[in-house]
């Protein structure tokens, strides 16, 4: 392979995303379902993805020196027993034979996207999601440029699938890990669960690990493992989503048996490389109430997830992985912490969707508009916030943002019924960074750059913020620095001077079902088909005509 230009890709069932890589330098990660607007892009193609990639960067396939996939496709075909067709593969990503196309191991390629962007030398690795080729759980020491790898489990113990099914079981969709982990805060962990916590990790009760087993026999033993359990628990048999809290319960059971997996293979990990820095990766490393239990583990210094630890970050991966592969010499410093503003940037186009929007509209001065934005907020009304470059991964990072008032318990139920959510969900505080020691019981580190982890609230905050403090006393905050987010960061700064409190509220830009906006075009639809009061596009803040508002 040559140096250059390198692009990654997922091409698993979901979350099909296109990392462009330079020279070892991450410039782009383009997720397919913000181009195609179909939420987590189910079994497409990131054909879209890759082509967005090449086009901002005024570039063209043929300058790209290969395609690296964050899949052995040729192994993972060969295990589901069948022949992997190269040729039909090459025709659905859209990329001809004269590219040389290299395929890494999942799990090796989220550990590559989390190490490689954590800043550190050397790091204990853990991945685990539903499933790779043939494993579901590994862990690593990862030094410089090498990930040696110390322990696997395979997919018939899967604490993503286990995870997953427990959401089924429950009424909700083995893809609403997200809700049915805000379900078990309205819960207690009264019910057995088939994990049991090892010397080595964990297993699941009655999961015997033999070698050479087709999947469908791994499936197969999953299954056995965890329905036995889930049927003897209340309410003794599968859900279908209408009496939920029903499960809650069982839901803060199947979450608590998780931490403890979790918190063993730490201590396992960590106690075999001996090193406290603690990187995670894959689906589970999604999971912000365990991730902010273990930044607290007694095992752990340090811990970092990044904000596309699930299967868009593999492209980024696959991608560093190749240009490591290449003789690119320092790969593994190449990053830093990158953060999350990886997406698109529409700034061009904002004045003149702002401009030909059927709203009223003004463009304001720097100044003006965070306190004006402010000045919304305070008094009750719900703002569409679309800023430069776009964040990447599950959460809105105060890119592409709805923000409310804290102040207003009402806010809960206001937002998720404008944005179609189950009326029961959290909605998360977004705090200035020099903040947070005043707010939060215990400093999430990187984690609360990115919305990663939960944390208790202050007795005495939690009156200034109830809309953002969840039933168990917790949150999910973003730390805002204004090197970051410079006019997010005043939003905030004007907020908390104006009213006393110290975080606006900020929930996704998008409605239920959909993708975050990627363009102001996007934006501008949302709002318009949604509740929102207030529209800020850049500089232009835009509100409703010829109709009473919102907010009343």
């Amino acid at each position: 392979m040559s140096g250059g230009y390198i692009v990654g890709v997922n091409t698993g069932s979901h979350d099909a995303s296109a990392a462009l890589v330079r020279d070892g330098r991450i410039i782009s990660l383009i997720e397919q379902e913000r181009i195609s607007r179909r939420k987590r892009a189910v079994n497409e193609s990131p054909r879209d993805a890759i082509r967005t990639c090449l086009m901002d960067a005024g570039i063209e396939l043929s300058d790209v020196s290969c395609v690296a996939v964050g899949w052995d496709m040729p192994k993972y075909f060969a295990l589901e027993g069948r022949g992997f067709p190269v040729d039909v593969f090459r025709k659905r990503i859209g990329v001809p034979r004269e590219i040389p196309i290299h395929f890494y191991g999942h799990h090796l390629a989220h550990a590559a996207s989390a190490f490689w962007t954590s800043g550190w030398d050397r790091a204990t690795v853990i991945v685990t999601d539903g499933r790779g080729e043939d494993a579901a759980t590994t862990t690593y020491l990862a030094e410089a440029d090498t990930f040696k790898r110390l322990a696997q489990w395979d997919l018939a113990e899967s604490l993503g699938r286990y995870y997953s099914k427990a959401s089924s079981w429950s009424g909700l969709g083995p893809a609403d890990v997200g809700k049915f982990m805000g379900l078990a805060a309205y819960g207690e962990p009264r019910m057995a669960m088939p994990i049991e916590v090892t010397p080595d990790g964990y297993r699941l009760a009655g999961a015997e690990r033999v070698p050479n087993r087709t999947m469908p026999e791994l499936r197969e033993a999953l299954n056995a493992s965890v329905t036995p359990y889930f049927s003897a628990c209340f309410p003794y048999g599968e859900g279908d989503g209408v009496e939920i809290m029903a499960y809650a319960d069982f839901a803060a059971s199947v979450q608590s048996s998780l931490e403890a997996a979790l918190s063993s293979l730490v201590t396992a990990a960590v106690g075999e490389t001996g090193c406290a820095q603690v990187v995670l990766a894959g689906g589970v490393a999604m999971n912000c109430t365990a991730n902010g239990k273990l930044a607290r583990h007694p095992s752990v210094a340090e811990l970092y997830v990044p904000p596309f630890a699930y299967d868009c970050g593999v492209a980024v991966g696959a991608a560093l992985l190749a240009a490591k592969d290449s003789g690119l010499a320092g790969v593994s410093t190449a990053n830093g912490r990158v953060g999350a503003y990886l997406g698109r940037d529409h700034s061009a186009r904002i004045a003149e969707v702002a401009e030909s929007a059927p709203l009223a509209g003004q463009r304001l001065s720097e100044s003006d508009l965070a306190a004006c934005v402010a000045e919304h907020l305070a008094a009750g009304r719900l703002v569409g916030w679309y800023q430069g470059r776009a964040e990447v991964g599950q959460r809105a990072l105060g890119a592409r943002s709805i923000l409310a008032d804290p102040r207003r318990r009402t806010m809960v139920g206001r937002l998720n019924q404008v944005k179609g959510r189950e009326l029961w969900r959290p909605l998360a505080p977004s705090v200035l960074a020099e903040d947070r020691d005043r707010v939060f019981t215990h400093d999430l580190g990187d984690l609360g750059h990115y919305m990663l982890g939960a944390t208790h609230v202050r007795d005495g905050v939690r009156p200034l913020m109830p809309a953002t403090v969840h039933v168990d006393g917790t949150a999910r905050p973003q730390y805002v620095r204004r090197d970051r987010t410079p006019r997010y960061y005043d939003v905030i700064e004007s907020f908390r001077d104006m009213t006393g409190t110290p975080a606006v509220l900020n929930t996704s830009f998008n409605l239920a079902g959909e993708p975050i906006v990627c363009s102001p075009e996007d934006a501008l639809s949302t709002f318009m088909r949604s509740g929102l009061d207030v529209l800020v596009l850049g500089d232009h803040v835009l509100e409703r005509t010829g109709q009473e508002s919102a907010a009343g």
